[in-house]
């Protein structure tokens, strides 16, 4: 066993196991070094039993953020099919979506070593997963008896697209017709027609590199992505674009999941 302090929290490392106050973190096989294992703790802080990761890549969607964005469908009128679909599907996840949850803002990595997500700026974006793959790395990410990992769903997906364009963070028309202004898509102003890393795609304020890699999620009972990737156009393929796999087990090489935390407890 060995203690460790990082930034005020009594890190315990034991074998393949961190523990940080009530927080349990899978690492790896036994005799990782401990030296990996920090690296890996480092992007963890905890405060009390509220989970903030806001500094790590992470938004927070409680109940405040769901009344803005009720505030916003209560007055919106849709202009064109997509829109409609989306003003749609954001009034059923305002009826299903009532706990507080937070969403990643940046895509994902996976440490090679390890297996497991992390976050971090400048790290190579993870790919080339099925999404039966990532549902099980998004659950592994973490669990304290507060929060549980998981991979996003379409509502909670949908809430946040909506509370940032209720904040005039994006427009509805970017969101749903034409995301081609912004973004890493190929016809984008600042696309590059290839991945870029981490945090370094940003549209409105977020580096959750929209026109980069498409967002798995779950929708029901099955997987889906949204949006389009790096060679995609944005204007043909938006935002809010739903696409079904037919096939869970097969691996996706221009995808990354989005992951969020959920509050397990109120």
């Amino acid at each position: 066993m060995t203690k460790i302090e990082v930034n005020g929290n009594t890190i315990e490392i034991d074998k393949a196991v961190i523990k940080v106050g009530e927080a349990t973190i899978k690492i790896s096989d036994e005799g990782f070094s401990v030296e990996d294992a920090l690296g890996e703790v480092a992007h963890y802080q905890l405060n009390g039993y509220r989970f903030e990761m806001a500094q790590q890549g992470f938004f927070f969607m409680g109940q405040h953020e769901r009344d803005i964005v009720e505030k916003w469908l209560k007055g919106f009128t849709p202009k064109t099919v997509q829109q409609q679909i989306f003003a749609e599907v954001t009034g059923r996840a305002l009826e299903t979506v009532d706990y507080d949850f937070q969403i990643s803002c940046i895509e994902p990595s996976v440490n090679p070593k390890t297996g497991y997500i992390y976050f971090s700026e400048g790290s190579e974006v993870a790919r080339k997963y099925s999404p039966e793959h990532w549902k099980y790395m998004a659950t592994e990410y973490f669990s304290n008896g507060f929060w549980q990992s998981d991979l996003a769903t379409l509502n909670e997906l949908t809430l946040w697209y909506a509370y940032r364009v209720a904040r005039g963070y994006w427009t509805i028309e970017y969101v749903c017709d034409d995301s081609s202004s912004a973004g890493n898509y190929r016809d984008s102003p600042d696309g590059v027609r290839v991945f870029t890393r981490a945090g370094k795609t940003e549209v409105g304020g977020f580096a959750d590199g929209i026109g980069n890699t498409r967002k798995i999620i779950k929708n029901k009972r099955k997987y889906a992505y949204v949006g389009g990737y790096c060679r995609d156009s944005g204007k043909y393929v938006p935002v809010y674009t739903l696409h079904q796999y037919e096939r869970s087990d097969l691996t996706d090489d221009y995808a990354s999941g989005k992951i969020v935390l959920r509050r397990t407890e109120k």
